[in-house]
């Protein structure tokens, strides 16, 4: 930049009439007074775009990802002072440059290295595996018949009560209702066409856990006519859907509800984006348009008058029957959150096993006796379910109101037409955006590979079972004594307020204890560990508390 639009840029961001200064705020790097833009406003409706509104990270990446390389950009610049007076190309292929990293630094920060490479390839392996399970809504597309379909379910967050005029005290006091979404891609028949139907079940049940994941598919199930005979199922990895007690509810459907679940597909955490996102983004936007009207969001039969007007979608009230489940009754299968396809065979070697493997189609196979893990019978869910709406199914349309509909949305049709083609026309239109349009082809690019290539990579290392990082229940189990010792600390600030330990002062007097000999270095968790607990325990000891209160009174 010249240093004309330099000085020109500094005077403009200085000048009071664009910039206020605040008088008790100031920015945590530089220490200096934050400054507030007053012309953000003509820039609203421009090109530009706000940092902040951009989309964020997930949290692999951001750890794993970019934090690794700032954290290499830093120790390069604050341990390499050579001039750099050439280009080197290597220095583009990673494991290249971590090579010439060691060969730089010598021994002293071997350790920071190792750790840091193997963040990286942690991320890299996050990558893949996102790349790899986000392309299977394709392919199992592609492997939809006439008595199949795909389904894809996910949890909207909480719809809370929304009113045009409230104060802060009716804002913090909502409670809301649970919104779960199952969306179903299933072919015409007699267009050989994808069709969408999207089930929404509103419940002031707001436990989103295996058992209201159950009850959705059961009355889902009893909804669709034709019933399939076989399913696909796609979803995130959230510990409601992929758990031990909902991998042994499906192995009961074909007992149920007489349709096999083929299979199961996972996506990557942080990284499951389907189109049921933008699904639960029109109701957002349905919400916020019916707010604006001047219509206020006091109850669930208003969640349907909002979903009314969207096409293809049915909107019910969902009770599911917790009375008829028990949790115990399943035990917790070893590694489940390693596999990211499930499967119920229900023919071959593997009939009546439930069955998992590392990705879809990859890896071998591992099978699971229901027996094994299943303590008791299980009961069918069948929840409470009233549907109000059911604009989906065109086929229970009468020809008045279809030739009505037709009219609304400008479709020109002929009086003389049948009942058939005037819900042909009006497929048509309905779901002329939700179609997928798939030219498949089986040309794929071929690549000479040397079979003498040296990879860095072993077999295997974007799997999820073969990563050191991101592994539920994989860390270091605090302690007895450490327990101890920590709950000590916690009930001395309970008694006394004044002399409440932090987490710091926790960690400071378990370092003093090493140094009497009462505790070994290993036992001594990190920083992050001690505020993690200190989490739990406050939530649990404020439980045990309100819980007594309650037995006293009564």
């Amino acid at each position: 930049m010249p240093q004309e639009h330099e000085d020109q840029f500094e005077w403009f961001m200085s000048s009071k009439e664009n910039i206020n200064l605040s008088s008790y705020k100031i920015h945590t790097k530089t220490g200096l007074p934050l400054k507030y833009l007053t012309f953000l406003n003509r820039l609203r409706n421009g090109p530009f775009v706000y940092q902040e509104d951009l989309g964020g990270l997930c949290s692999t990446c951001s750890t794993y990802g970019y934090d690794v390389f700032e954290d290499l950009s830093n120790l390069i610049i604050q341990n390499i002072t050579d001039p750099h007076t050439s280009e080197c190309g290597d220095c583009n292929r990673i494991f290249d440059l971590f090579t010439e990293l060691r060969s730089l630094f010598g021994n002293e920060h071997d350790t920071t290295l190792k750790e840091l490479q193997e963040m990286l390839e942690y991320y890299l392996a996050h990558l893949t595996r996102k790349g790899y399970l986000n392309n299977q809504f394709n392919a199992n597309l592609l492997q939809l018949d006439n008595n199949s379909v795909l389904i894809i379910v996910d949890f909207k967050m909480r719809i809370l009560p929304r009113r045009i005029r409230e104060t802060k005290q009716d804002f913090y006091a909502k409670r809301g209702w649970a919104l779960h979404t199952v969306l179903i891609y299933s072919k015409n028949q007699e267009n050989k066409e994808l069709e969408i139907q999207a089930f929404d079940y509103w419940s002031n049940d707001n436990k989103q856990d295996a058992w209201f994941t159950a009850s959705s598919f059961d009355a889902t199930f009893n909804l669709l006519d034709p019933k399939p005979k076989w399913v696909i199922i796609m979803s995130d990895n959230g510990p409601h859907y992929r758990c031990s007690e909902t991998m042994a509810l499906i192995s009961k459907w074909p007992e149920w509800y007489n349709i096999k679940c083929k299979k199961w597909c996972f996506l990557e955490a942080g990284e499951a984006k389907t189109s049921i996102d933008s699904h639960h983004a029109q109701i957002s936007h349905a919400i916020k348009r019916y707010v604006r009207l001047g219509f206020d969001l006091n109850s669930g039969e208003d969640i349907e008058k909002v979903l009314n007007g969207l096409s293809g979608t049915s909107t019910a009230y969902l009770k599911p029957n917790r009375q008829v489940r028990n949790q115990s009754n399943v035990k917790t299968i070893p590694g489940i959150s390693n596999w990211f396809e499930w499967s119920w065979p229900t023919e071959g070697l593997f009939a009546g096993y439930v069955c998992a493997r590392d990705l879809p189609d990859f890896g071998e196979i591992k099978k699971f006796s229901p027996s094994k893990f299943i303590k008791t019978e299980l009961l069918q869910p069948e929840p409470a379910v009233v549907s109000n709406t059911n604009n989906w199914d065109l086929r229970r349309w009468s020809i008045e109101k279809l030739n009505k509909e037709l009219t609304s949305r400008n479709i020109f049709f002929d009086a003389k037409m049948g009942r058939n083609e005037l819900m042909n026309l009006l497929k048509q239109e309905m779901y002329e955006d939700s179609r997928f349009i798939e030219d498949y082809n089986d040309d794929f690019l071929k690549m000479d590979i040397d079979n003498d290539q040296i990879f860095h990579l072993s077999c295997g290392w974007a799997l999820k079972c073969n990563q050191k990082y991101g592994k539920k229940g994989s860390g270091k189990r605090l302690a007895k004594k450490v327990v101890a010792t920590l709950t000590q600390f916690f009930m001395i600030g309970q008694r006394d307020p004044s002399n409440r330990y932090s987490a710091k002062d926790m960690l400071d007097g378990l370092k003093e204890m090493v140094e009497n000999n009462e505790l070994t270095a290993e036992a001594i968790p990190s920083l992050k560990t001690i505020e993690n607990w200190i989490t739990r325990f406050s939530s649990q000891s404020k439980k045990e508390h309100a819980e007594q209160f309650l037995e006293q009174d009564l």
